[in-house]
This record gives structure tokens, C-alpha cells and sequence, in this order.
């Protein structure tokens, strides 16, 4: 019998930045989810330019970040110079 010891993996969360640096220039795309709505095939072919359509989201809420479908923060939609830009709220478990 051997009385070695089982290899632990280290917990997502306990990863540290020097642990990721081989991976710093991979590129992720961020999506940014703003809402949706339900219409049937009759309302989306009346559609027109100027149109609204209501979301599931209050305006004054923050939206999800995601990456390849996982949350990985919120942010508040905001005007900038160069269009609208988004401002981090929140990311993995850090508020601001």
C-alpha cells in the first residue's frame, strides 16, 4: 500500500494573476446582454423604422457582461465621446 498523498487542484478562486499570465494576450469577445422581448412573426414583419420595442430591462438597470454564455459581471450603459460605452459595476465577485 502507498501512503502518497492525493494531488489537489487548486480552486478556481484561488488562482492568482501570475497564475493567468501565459494566457494575457488572448483575446475574448465581451457580449453585453441589454434585454430581450417576445413578438410573434406577425408584429417583427410590421415592424418599421422608429419602432420601439420594450425590454425585459428597466433603462436605469445594469446590464450582464458575459463571455462564451458565463456572467462575468454588470455594468451601466453610458454615453462617451465615441458612442455608448459600458462602465463596470461589477466583476467576478468585486463590487464598485
Amino acid at each position: 500500500m502507498s501512503d502518497s498523498q492525493p494531488v489537489s487542484t487548486p480552486d478556481p478562486g484561488e488562482l492568482t494573476l501570475l497564475d493567468l499570465e501565459p494566457f494575457d494576450d488572448i483575446p475574448f469577445v465581451i457580449n453585453v446582454h441589454v434585454g430581450s422581448a417576445v413578438r410573434s412573426v406577425q408584429e417583427i414583419l410590421e415592424l418599421d423604422i422608429g419602432d420601439t420595442i420594450p425590454l425585459d430591462r428597466l433603462a436605469h438597470q445594469n446590464v450582464q457582461l458575459t463571455i462564451e454564455g458565463i456572467v462575468i459581471g454588470t455594468a451601466e450603459v453610458v454615453g462617451s465621446e465615441a458612442g455608448s460605452s459600458i462602465q463596470v459595476s461589477q466583476i467576478g465577485g468585486t463590487e464598485t
